[in-house]
């Protein structure tokens, strides 16, 4: 059976409806490289999750007279999940891990899939390409998706990746640069960098069951 994302949204409530939301848009607009030009932007989808969760606060406190606001927004909302799901579908072509790093949640696959989340990624090897093109490249995996973050300074203890592969930095916890590439290959390619500038590198895996930990940090000065 072909993986899809699931459309068991459609029999969830307002609130679910715009927590689902959330993370769709963290999940494909966050993620450029692997969904390019989806079908709603980052604005409109935002908006919508903040007028769903506006009109269930008001149906649930002002009863049946804010039922039809707040059913429209909630018609309007699965269809744009609906579109968005459709989206992810056809770019990940059954691929459960872009699925998931969609923010959608996979249909069920009677495939084996990983029993473990995967561990901390080795093997990390970073060079230099042309002028301000670093490269970088860590052990494979199976059935994984590869993420990596680059920086212009080493990442602090407080940041954290969630279970979409998704980078959280505290705001007090350091100011610099940050890149993240989630595409799904091991193979990574920053560029339009700014030579003779140190920059750090760190991988992380996400399969179907989490996410591992941050690799070991390397650095190198960018050609």
């Amino acid at each position: 059976m072909i993986v899809r994302c699931s459309r068991s949204y459609r029999k969830d409530i307002g609130e679910k409806i715009s927590t689902r939301l959330e993370a769709v848009r963290k999940g494909i607009i966050g993620n450029p490289t692997t969904f390019p030009k989806p079908p709603s932007d980052d604005a409109t989808v935002a908006k919508m999750e903040a007028d769903l969760l506006t009109n269930t606060v008001a149906y649930r406190r002002g009863g049946i007279a804010q039922k039809p606001a707040y059913q429209n927004t909630l018609e309007s909302a699965v269809k744009m999940l609906n579109g968005l799901a459709d989206f992810v579908d056809n770019i990940a072509n059954g691929d459960e891990n872009i699925v998931i790093s969609s923010g959608f949640i996979p249909t069920d696959n009677k495939k084996s899939k990983p029993t473990n989340k995967p561990s901390q990624p080795s093997d990390v090897v970073v060079t230099r390409g042309t002028e301000g093109v670093i490269k970088a490249e860590c052990a494979a995996v199976d059935k994984a998706i590869y993420g990596c973050i680059l920086t212009d300074a080493p990442l602090s203890k407080g940041v954290v990746i969630n279970s979409l592969g998704q980078l959280s930095i505290p705001k007090d916890s350091f100011s610099c640069n940050v890149w993240v590439d989630l595409n799904r290959r091991r193979k990574k390619h920053f560029e339009g960098l700014i030579p003779k500038t140190t920059y750090y590198v760190y991988f992380y895996i996400i399969n179907t069951v989490g996410v591992s930990v941050l690799s070991n940090e390397v650095s190198i000065i960018c050609a």
